[in-house]
């Protein structure tokens, strides 16, 4: 009885796996968060239309930001705030160390967004590093 239903199973998965679907084989691009560094994150801000995400408290917001963001507290409303924003528009997202925005980009691609940047070591890299000069 064994034999006969391992049997079955070798027939129906060949028989399965040999269907044509006209040659056409469909592969489905799924985005992923891309992680970059002050540098990047900066160039991309200053050549192309993007929204700067910034995800920090409203009170780390108000000590400094990258120039153009936009505040919205990871800790605060986030995904109720995100959910209706333009899908298919480019964001590029950061936080004081990089910790809440790959919580946030993360989110962000599992919800339909299709073009996320995070910034590597937040806005202390950026602050600290060539990009913020």
């Amino acid at each position: 009885m064994k034999a006969r239903t391992y049997l079955l199973f070798i027939i129906a998965a060949t028989i399965l796996s040999s269907c044509d679907s006209g040659g056409k084989k469909e592969t489905a691009i799924v985005p992923v968060v891309q992680h970059i560094t002050p540098v990047e994150f900066n160039a991309k801000r200053l050549m192309s239309p993007v929204v700067v995400l910034d995800v920090r408290t409203p009170e780390e917001f108000s000590e400094g930001y990258i120039p153009g963001a936009v505040n919205v507290d990871y800790n605060n409303n986030f995904e109720r705030t995100m959910a209706p924003m333009d899908k298919s528009q480019t964001y590029l997202v950061y936080c004081q160390v990089g910790g809440r925005s790959s919580k946030a980009t993360e989110w962000m691609i599992r919800n339909g967004f299709t073009s996320v940047y995070n910034m590597k070591g937040g806005f202390r890299a950026w602050t600290e590093g060539s990009a913020g000069q």
